[in-house]
């Protein structure tokens, strides 16, 4: 996909702004006490379950939502954390995607890379990426070793990272997918 330069500008900039924004919401969340985070997801997890009680119409009591809330409060806790570094992966690869393989030596641009073909700009993509959410994830952990009642994980950083890895498959597939539909519409 072709893009302007003013285009690629907005997208990195704003992409970096919601990354901001990100950041603060994940640390904020990290920042919270073990009960605070614990009722907190307690609660997410009772509406998920309310939601789930009047879609299929089980008609359960009160008493059976909260068991199961009690129940998949740990499962969506994680899905939460996969969905939060999955964002991150995307809004990295809207700020890196546009300028990889664009600018040599000097800040120039390079025509000749600029035309690279779509795989081979992955592995440079993945190199700065990956070890960007690991990073991100493994301060979220050490951070919330300083907080009450709460503890830091390798498990969680490597959670954190698969869901990067899963955003930035995301992307990825997306951007072929693009490429793809451009490709034809260019042949009719």
């Amino acid at each position: 996909m072709k893009m302007n330069k003013k285009i690629k500008i907005v997208v990195s900039v704003s992409a970096t702004i919601f990354l901001v924004l990100l950041y603060c919401f994940i640390f904020r969340f990290s920042e919270q006490d073990g009960e605070t985070s614990g009722g907190f997801s307690l609660m997410i997890s009772e509406k998920c379950m309310e939601i789930w009680n009047a879609l299929a119409r089980k008609n359960w009591s009160e008493v059976i939502v909260q068991q199961w809330a009690e129940y998949f409060e740990h499962p969506i806790r994680k899905i939460a954390h996969v969905c939060e570094y999955a964002v991150m992966a995307g809004l990295l690869f809207c700020i890196w995607y546009p300028w990889i393989g664009v600018y040599g030596r000097g800040g120039k641009p390079n025509v000749e890379k600029s035309k690279r073909k779509f795989w081979r700009r992955i592995p440079l993509l993945t190199k700065i990426i990956i070890p960007w959410i690991f990073v991100s994830a493994a301060f979220d952990e050490i951070h919330q070793l300083f907080v009450p009642e709460r503890y830091g994980s390798f498990a969680d950083v490597l959670l954190d990272t698969l869901g990067g890895c899963f955003g930035l498959f995301c992307c990825v597939y997306s951007v072929k997918m693009l490429n793809c539909i451009q490709m034809r519409r260019k042949k009719k």
